[in-house]
């Protein structure tokens, strides 16, 4: 085994090594991604904001 060999093989692995851990975190990430758009809907949503909104502007006149 030459040395260029060499250095591809430890590339390869390297690389299979990088995919197989970041696919735990990327599943996660994505069953994770709706419940967190659920969460700063309900929290940050358009009706919320539209209630405070008009509140603050009842209380100005």
């Amino acid at each position: 085994m030459s040395v260029s060999e060499h250095e591809k093989s430890k590339s390869r692995h390297l690389v299979t090594i990088c995919l197989m851990t970041s696919l735990p975190i990327v599943s996660f990430v994505t069953l994770q991604l709706p419940l967190l758009v659920d969460f700063i809907a309900s929290t940050y949503g358009r009706e919320s904001l539209i209630t405070k909104g008009s509140l603050r502007k009842q209380h100005k006149r």
